[in-house]
């Protein structure tokens, strides 16, 4: 199948996972120099779902505030409009899709090394003190395999095929799809991060995930993508469709500093983070 048909079909697909319309409204608040924190928290609290979810996780040790967040108006004020739209599309997009019940790739499985992904990124930013604001990387990782979700919710028989050659040739899910429509789960999440108006870092670093020197521009969220899910495959939480763990492209770990001393400190912030996570993990359990 080419990408062309494929995209055909995708788009054809009536029930496509979409941003829920409160979402879409705060991500264009967020961007707007005339809103305040009133204008975001009221488009929160105006779902009464979504708040919850939202002020759990904020009050999570995650963040570890020490004193308990009541209103979405006040994680504003102390978080800052990104954090709390990148918490609000965290809270939203776990419950977004259904897996079928016999799916060869089990979607909670799939959104838990997509949690660890981000947990990772969001720890490599911050230790590689760059520009990349560490949530913009935690929810860049998050999102990195939209494009599996896509294939096991609403293409069950091209995921059942994918999986099949998984099985028969013990390679990489991305290798598989590759073989079967020559491109993969990086370029179908591409098409999704753009119909819900991403930001176009996040976008590029999904497209280039697995193959991060062909990001164009700023390599740095590619690089920070390509290694958080190597890592996150090799600390085994959760399942992206395969028990394989890719070589890491050497010019990523040089540039990233990913020393054999750093990449010790690493992991004992990424478990220390993970450990903190359960809310995180009990909500793609609660949705899904």
């Amino acid at each position: 199948m080419d990408s062309l048909n494929l995209r055909n079909r995708i788009e054809s697909i009536d029930d496509l996972p979409t941003l829920p319309v409160v979402v879409t409204q705060i991500l264009q608040a967020t961007k707007s120099l005339s809103t305040n924190a009133n204008d975001v928290g009221k488009l929160i609290s105006d779902d009464q779902s979504l708040t919850v979810k939202v002020l759990k996780l904020v009050n999570s040790p995650f963040y570890g505030f020490p004193q308990k967040i009541k209103t979405i108006t006040h994680a504003i004020v102390i978080l800052g409009f990104a954090k709390v739209k990148n918490i609000v599309l965290a809270a939203s997009v776990f419950g977004m899709t259904k897996g079928p019940k016999n799916s060869t790739v089990d979607i909670c499985s799939l959104w838990e090394h997509a949690l660890t992904t981000g947990i990772v990124c969001r720890q490599l930013a911050k230790l590689r003190n760059s520009k990349l604001d560490i949530e913009e990387a935690f929810v860049a990782g998050l999102l990195h395999d939209l494009g599996k979700v896509i294939l096991i919710c609403n293409l069950e028989d091209i995921c059942e095929q994918v999986s099949a050659i998984v099985r028969e040739k013990d390679c990489l899910f991305y290798e598989a799809e590759k073989e079967l429509f020559d491109f993969g789960h990086d370029k179908i999440g591409v098409w999704l991060a753009e119909k819900w108006n991403l930001n176009p870092d996040m976008i590029e670093g999904i497209k280039c995930h697995h193959q991060p020197q062909k990001a164009r521009g700023d390599k740095l969220m590619a690089y920070i993508l390509h290694a958080g899910d190597i890592i996150a495959r090799a600390l085994d939480v959760g399942n992206g469709g395969d028990n394989k763990i890719p070589l890491m492209d050497p010019k990523v770990a040089e540039e990233l500093d990913l020393t054999t001393e750093n990449l010790d400190k690493l992991m004992i912030s990424v478990l220390a983070e993970l450990d903190k996570a359960k809310d995180f993990f009990d909500l793609i359990h609660d949705q899904n």
